[in-house]
């Protein structure tokens, strides 16, 4: 902000700056002390009011004989609007992106052996966004991190949680990878916040695969003693019927369908029971770290490229107002010798 204002301070009057420069550099200077003590916000308004303050006021002694000069002004001053602008705008919107891919590994045993669940990458994606932008996991990441302290001070907790689920991304990336990716304006904790959900996301899938194989082995061992019932029942009234001297058609065929029940509730059961056991050794289905959390090194976007649009798209500013200012005076008097 010196540095401009010390710029903006050259486009008064060559005699003015001599008389009143330096005494206007160290007012500045201490006002900006106090406000910058005062708050970001506060800071930022004392920025503003300095900037367009100082050039309207140079915009009042700026000699008006001579065209050429009062142009040149005018284009001065709209550039250095422009870069004042853009410099705010870099400054309080630069962002960085840090992103991880995980893929989803194949079974160290081959199907052949063991038959093995295939993973969707669309239904992993869904159930981790469940559960990671959920309102309590982004309200720990938050607090863990101190992320977004300035949307804090300034807007409720759950526009913070819209915005960082608006900055978070998880999504397909090819057939059996998926990518993770945070955007902010520090880089480092765009870093550490993508690691820590790469984490999670390593731990709730361990979690839930040990569930459902857990859950699935529960079901089919009582699902087996269900079968293994009705087959007794159904062998029970068969001898029954024989000895009364019948037996046959419908209880042989209830007795048949019985034994295929629980052969077929049995063989899932071992299916479900060598799932667990491959879980447990990690010799299933699993999740591989592809590329880790990358550190950004540049922005989003180029902050070059946005000051020197700032700066030229000023200048224009400046030098079509010139222009207009230019032809103002001339319709002023040729109005008034109409008038004479």
């Amino acid at each position: 902000m010196r540095t401009l204002y010390s710029v903006l301070l050259r486009l008064y009057p060559k005699s003015l700056q001599e008389q009143y420069a330096m005494e206007m550099f160290e007012v500045h200077c201490d006002a900006a002390l106090q406000a910058r003590s005062a708050g970001t916000w506060h800071y930022a308004l004392f920025c503003f009011r300095e900037v367009f303050g100082l050039l309207f006021d140079v915009t009042k002694t700026a000699p008006l004989g001579r065209t050429s000069m009062t142009r040149f002004r005018w284009i001065a001053l709209g550039g250095s609007v422009g870069l004042a602008i853009a410099a705010f705008t870099v400054n309080y919107t630069e962002a960085y992106r840090s992103t991880a891919v995980l893929r989803i590994g194949q079974p160290r045993i081959s199907n052949r052996y063991v038959a093995g669940n295939p993973i969707d990458p669309q239904a992993l994606v869904r159930r981790m966004k469940e559960t990671l932008f959920s309102r309590a996991s982004l309200v720990n990441i938050i607090q863990t991190y101190a992320l977004y302290p300035r949307e804090i001070k300034r807007v409720p907790i759950e526009d913070v949680i819209e915005t960082m689920r608006q900055d978070l991304e998880i999504k397909v990336a090819g057939e059996d990878t998926f990518r993770i990716g945070f955007t902010y304006r520090d880089n480092i904790l765009a870093q550490k916040v993508v690691r820590e959900l790469v984490e999670r996301i390593f731990s709730e899938y361990e979690q839930s695969r040990k569930s459902e194989v857990t859950m699935a082995r529960e079901f089919l061992s009582s699902r087996v003693e269900d079968t293994a019932r009705e087959w007794a029942d159904a062998e029970a009234a068969m001898k029954k019927a024989q000895a009364l001297g019948g037996g046959g058609g419908r209880l042989q065929l209830d007795l048949d369908l019985a034994r295929d029940h629980y052969k077929l509730a049995s063989d899932k059961l071992s299916e479900a029971r060598t799932a667990a056991v491959m879980e447990a050794r990690k010799l299933g289905p699993n999740l591989e770290m592809l590329d880790s959390a990358s550190l950004p090194l540049s922005p989003t976007y180029n902050s070059g490229i946005v000051l020197l649009t700032g700066f030229g798209g000023g200048g224009v500013l400046g030098f079509l107002v010139s222009l207009l200012l230019s032809f103002l005076p001339n319709k002023t008097a040729h109005s008034s010798e109409l008038n004479a």
